[in-house]
């Protein structure tokens, strides 16, 4: 069974997973509200529903730091992280990303993959794209064999 990981990654810029994200002007992404990543908790759902063993870790709601979240996915072992890199943190997410073991397949989704799928494949350190609403373009994914992604 394949092991997957949605995974709202941590930094400096607040990655809600809705589509849109902010970044404070303090250089830290400390809130008193984190926005839910719903479309990430969508996607999360929907895999879980068709049989799939997923996660959802919100790195940012967490406070986590690129460490504790490395040391997470280190002992979670997944087989796919599903994350949503951005403009403003694509170098920082590139280090983060890259730092997983070369065995985990990743997956870029949001507002950076859907607008600038090639630039986000060359600077985010991932393997794959979906664009546009992709929680069913990820379950066609997995459900195709990883042979189709939209």
């Amino acid at each position: 069974m394949k092991n997957i990981l949605v995974l709202n990654l941590p930094g400096l810029v607040v990655k809600a997973g809705s589509r849109w994200y902010n970044t404070t002007k303090k250089g830290s992404a400390n809130l008193v509200y984190y926005p839910y990543p719903w479309f990430m908790g969508y996607l999360t759902a929907l895999l879980k529903n068709n049989g799939y063993q997923a996660k959802l870790i919100d790195a940012v709601a967490m406070e986590w730091s690129a460490g504790k979240t490395k040391r997470y996915v280190e002992k979670l072992k997944p087989d796919y992280i599903i994350c949503e890199p951005t403009w403003n943190s694509v170098k920082d997410d590139r280090k983060l990303i890259d730092s997983f073991s070369k065995d985990i397949k990743k997956i870029a989704v949001g507002n950076y993959a859907t607008n600038f799928p090639f630039e986000c494949l060359e600077k985010s350190g991932v393997g794959f794209v979906a664009t546009g609403e992709y929680e069913f373009s990820i379950l066609e994914f997995f459900n195709s064999g990883e042979k189709n992604i939209a």
